[in-house]
């Protein structure tokens, strides 16, 4: 009997469907497989490359000098680390997307991708790290040859500042660090850690919002709006857990996830970066008080005991203080200024962790109506607020007082009180038991008014008395604040002097002798048509008084420019071969506009040699090299002097690194070494060269001017002083604009044939711990100044501008107060002569 096909028909497709099925599932098994097997190469790669660039740039460098230093290896490990962190996250999100893309599709073409991309990103970082390195041991050469001052000992504070961002890198990273080991969706065990954001994305992520807020055309309502549906379990990989029949937002997630890492990559290099910006100030006020308390043998406890001791005397009502107690007390200050920008950071980073709990907490509770999470973002928020409060309570120590500043602060501890109390109560469940009547209610409202309106009305009532402005005001605030603000911009020694003094000093012909007619404006224009050649230009170059033997001259050292070569084809052998230097100094009296020769009175035996100036070429052009064969430096046809430099060079190339200097450019003959190792001359403006090796808060006189010595070697000279802000609020009270302590710190000299950098620090007779601080950082320049340089020393102009700001308003309130009057005469110029002069 034959069988009928019609009825084993359904039979057959069912067997081939579920033969296609099995088919299909093997498949995606091998699939699968296959994708996890690619992800794990793919991470094992990531890593393997990222320590051979490491191991590479690592055994390149040490070819330099500046690597070959520990704190140089320091340098490298820390800026390698954020290359790293980089890398990194290409490596854990790159292999992710990979794999996700291989399971759905099935094609390993992802996986090119990724290799080219790491490919090229490993050869970025390499580039990069090389290039740094490369320019950081130019730069500590040079400082180290040329001024015999350790560059990276400055920049990085002898490695504190290096500490510092990975001691504040650590924390922010561990701002949390609970570590929990417990079950996932899948029953196994493992480890977790928090994270507040991955916790709030996760949450709104796998939530319905879609359904709860869909998309709805104009007027189309019909439809009612979905509830929320958060997700909710019992193990550790839902958003919200559920324990006991209580509700808590779960913010853990397994440690080997790879949005876990991603984001702990991420974290990394925002840390990093914000330690980066704030490790330096944080250094350097750490090494400024520690320096200091080694000097005076004080203690941290001691300083924080004495700060407590002014805050506890300020709460207990007193205000009247002797004249000096801002004076006295600055150092107190200081560490405990240092104290709450560290406390300040805290509370920064938690009140962003508390603020991201609210938001699922609040929401969570009150979709489910779960009170003990409503309560916890309740309590969240009263501490949020509660921080900045407890942070200006614990800064008003360095508070200026009146009669009634008191009353004010305590009004901040009623304030304080009653929102830790708030804080405190919402976490408990205690709240839900107290029962509110509007009897209880009003009660509490008019505690809370009396208690925020009570203490600065009376503040208001004991300001507003007649007749006591001089013992609620003046003495307690305003005679403090004046003092300290004299004394921090270094005039409280001005005295007070009339015309009196100037018409004894002097006769009216000799004054009128040294009046200065024409202004140095005038004198470009007479000095013009002087400069005879296009390489040399007067146009932008600096014009400087300067007073020799009893008389004034204006001096410009004509600026290196471009010059416009015919047929010059390239600009770039010209910039770096040719013109290397100026070569004319011009001057005109200042009193004549008589066209002198500086030769002469600087007693020149040869043309000046200028390879360091201001502005032109020198800013321009980053370096030139020397005596290069077959390339001739440019000079004057009345040259006097050596045919090229023959001072020492600031760096030279050579090896490995003359190839990868010149490769990257272009210059191959340079590369190949056809000129054998190349010498260069680096940062040949002079106010680029000195910024480089000079302190935060250290400012220098923008406008050098020219000095010579007895053997007729031309210097560029700088005033150097300290800009240090105000660690309380006596400074400039009350307007507070001029809140610096300011302080002269000596004078640098640049030597424009060699850019040898020497300076001499100056005695100011403060020895305060900022003084103290930064003489300790530049051993090199205790110094005396040698007898040549005392007769053309001339004030600070910018310096002298803002004391005699001060003076002015602080002689003003003084004024105003009916206590007498002050002058603002100039200060004392170091080793200065009878003769003064200020360029108007």
């Amino acid at each position: 009997m034959v069988p009928n096909r019609d009825v084993f028909a359904p039979t057959l497709g069912l067997s081939y469907n579920l033969l296609a099925i099995a088919e299909e599932e093997d498949r995606l098994t091998v699939v699968v497989g296959g994708a996890n097997r690619y992800f794990r190469i793919g991470l094992i790669v990531g890593v393997l490359a990222i320590l051979a660039d490491f191991l590479l740039e690592l055994a390149l460098l040490r070819q330099l000098s500046v690597f070959n230093t520990g704190l140089g290896l320091w340098v490298f490990i820390s800026q390698f680390l954020i290359a790293a962190a980089l890398l990194l996250i290409l490596v854990v999100v790159g292999s992710f997307a990979c794999r996700t893309v291989h399971r759905s599709s099935g094609t390993r073409k992802p996986w090119i991708v990724y290799y080219i991309l790491l490919g090229l990103a490993i050869f970025g970082a390499f580039t990069s790290g090389l290039n740094n390195g490369l320019s950081l041991d130019v730069k500590y050469s040079t400082y180290l040859g040329k001024a015999g001052i350790d560059y990276l000992n400055l920049q990085y504070l002898g490695g504190a500042v290096i500490w510092t961002a990975l001691g504040l890198t650590a924390l922010f990273m561990l701002s949390d660090p609970r570590i929990s080991y417990g079950a996932g969706e899948d029953g196994k065990k493992r480890l977790y850690m928090h994270s507040k954001l991955l916790g709030l994305l996760r949450l709104f992520r796998i939530a319905n919002l879609g359904d709860v807020f869909p998309r709805r055309r104009y007027g189309d309502y019909s439809k009612p709006r979905e509830p929320v549906q958060w997700d909710i379990g019992e193990n550790l990989d839902h958003a919200v857990l559920s324990k006991s029949g209580k509700l808590e937002w779960n913010d853990r997630f397994p440690v080997r996830s790879p949005s876990f890492l991603a984001w702990t990559a991420i974290k990394f290099l925002l840390a990093l970066g914000i330690a980066a910006v704030i490790a330096n100030d944080i250094a350097l006020r750490f090494l400024t008080i520690q320096n200091y308390m080694t000097q005076t043998n004080s203690s941290w406890a001691a300083q924080i005991g004495n700060y407590f001791g002014i805050l506890g005397m300020r709460l207990a009502g007193t205000y009247q203080v002797s004249p000096t107690f801002g004076i006295d007390n600055v150092f107190t200050f200081e560490v405990f200024r240092l104290i709450l920008s560290l406390l300040g950071l805290a509370f920064i980073v938690l009140g962003i962790r508390f603020g991201i709990s609210i938001i699922p907490n609040f929401l969570v509770g009150i979709t489910k109506k779960a009170l003990g999470m409503s309560r916890k973002a309740l309590s969240s928020l009263f501490t949020i607020i509660l921080m900045p409060l407890a942070y200006s309570l614990l800064t008003s120590g360095t508070w200026v007082y009146d009669v009634g500043t008191s009353f004010i602060l305590w009004n901040l501890l009623i304030f304080i009180v009653g929102f830790a109390f708030l804080a405190g109560i919402t976490r408990r469940q205690r709240i839900l038991h107290f029962k509110m009547t509007w009897i209880k209610g009003i009660i509490i409202l008019m505690i809370v008014l009396a208690a925020a309106i009570a203490p600065p009305s009376f503040a208001t009532f004991l300001r507003a008395q007649s007749g006591q402005y001089i013992n609620y005001q003046w003495n307690p605030a305003y005679v403090p604040t004046i003092q300290y603000t004299r004394w921090s911009y270094g005039v409280d020694s001005i005295t007070s002097a009339g015309l009196s003094t100037i018409t004894s000093y002097t006769n009216q012909t000799n004054v009128l002798n040294h009046i200065r007619i024409f202004t140095n404006s005038s004198a470009r224009l007479n000095m013009r048509p002087l400069v005879g050649v296009n390489w040399m230009s007067i146009d932008n170059a600096p014009v400087d008084i300067v007073y020799i033997d009893g008389t004034e001259y204006w001096v410009s050292i004509l600026q290196l420019v471009q010059a416009n070569y015919a047929n010059d084809v390239d600009v770039w052998r010209t910039q770096h071969l040719l013109l290397t230097h100026s070569e004319k100094i011009l001057a005109v009296n200042a009193a004549t506009t008589e066209t002198v020769d500086m030769s002469t009175i600087w007693k020149l035996t040869q043309t000046p040699q200028v390879y360091y100036g201001e502005g032109g070429l020198w800013s321009s052009v980053d370096e030139v090299y020397l005596n290069i064969p077959g390339f001739n430096e440019t000079h004057l046809t009345s040259y006097k002097g050596p045919p090229s430099y023959n001072g020492t060079p600031d760096y030279t190339y050579k090896g490995f690194w003359l190839y990868w200097k010149f490769f990257w450019q272009g210059r191959f003959d340079f590369a190949n070494g056809n000129y054998g190792n190349i010498k260069a001359l680096e940062y040949r403006d002079v106010n680029d060269r000195l910024s480089n090796i000079l302190l935060p808060n250290m400012q220098m006189d923008p406008d050098p001017y020219p000095v010579v010595d007895n053997q007729g070697n031309i210097y560029l000279l700088h005033w150097i002083w300290v800009d240090w802000k105000s660690p309380s609020d006596f400074a400039d009270y009350p307007e507070h604009t001029q809140t610096s302590i300011l302080r002269l710190f000596g004078a640098v000299l640049t030597d424009v044939k060699t850019g040898a950098v020497a300076g001499y620090l100056y005695n100011n007779g403060k020895t305060d711990y900022v003084t103290s601080f930064y003489r300790s950082m530049y051993p090199q320049w205790s110094q005396p100044m040698p007898s040549w340089l005392i007769p053309q020393l001339r004030y600070p102009e910018q310096y002298f501008n803002t004391q005699q700001d001060v003076t002015t308003s602080t002689s003003r309130q003084t004024h105003y107060s009916g206590r007498g009057t002050c002058s603002s005469n100039q200060p004392r110029t170091p080793g200065s002569s009878s003769h003064r002069s200020v360029e108007t």
